[in-house]
């Protein structure tokens, strides 16, 4: 791993059950999870989306910090289940 970059795991809990796992990279004022081609979030297969959703937000925001950028890549349509306070763009693909 290139100096600096720390990556982190955020886990959705709810009780004693991981129902969603997200990972990336947190350098400089910079936080990531994913690319465009490669997400990494992973729920559970029975998981409440919204409520696992919530929780990994919940655990980025914490993990980020002070950082000025928060990059977020996800396959599936999240809308209604981001916060407001990020924006959604669409890639094609």
């Amino acid at each position: 791993m290139p100096t600096g970059r720390k990556p982190f795991a955020v886990l959705s809990f709810v009780g004693e059950r991981v129902t969603a796992v997200m990972t990336g990279i947190h350098y400089g004022d910079r936080v990531q999870s994913g690319l465009s081609n490669r997400p990494q979030i992973a729920f559970s297969r029975h998981a409440d989306r919204s409520c696992a959703m919530s929780n990994l937000i919940a655990g980025l925001l914490q993990e980020a910090g002070s950082a000025k950028l928060i990059d977020v890549f996800l396959w599936s349509d999240m809308t209604g289940l981001v916060d407001a306070c990020f924006y959604q763009r669409t890639y094609r693909g």
